[in-house]
């Protein structure tokens, strides 16, 4: 069964320092794994595989503003049969 998780963040200089956003950690967790996040349109984000604690992971960091991150879990969601 695969896993994911999604890292929230508004797109944007503007909104790097409101305090908002998930985003940073997804890219310490990729690079703990050694598993570089790279941005797949239709996904509309950027996106990794990991294994963590032996589970298949799906990393997601939506490119859309928070409040339409739903497309890009959606899209992933639905191309994996992620329930």
């Amino acid at each position: 069964t695969i896993k994911l998780i999604v890292g929230l963040a508004n797109p944007g200089a503007e909104y790097a320092a409101t305090g908002t956003t998930l985003a940073p950690g997804m890219w310490i967790l990729a690079d703990r794994h050694r598993a570089p996040l790279r941005e797949e349109s239709k996904f509309f984000g950027y996106t990794s595989r990991i294994n963590l604690a032996g589970e298949d992971v799906r990393l997601l960091v939506p490119t859309t503003f928070m409040n339409l991150s739903g497309k890009a879990v959606a899209a992933m969601a639905t191309f994996y049969r992620i329930n």
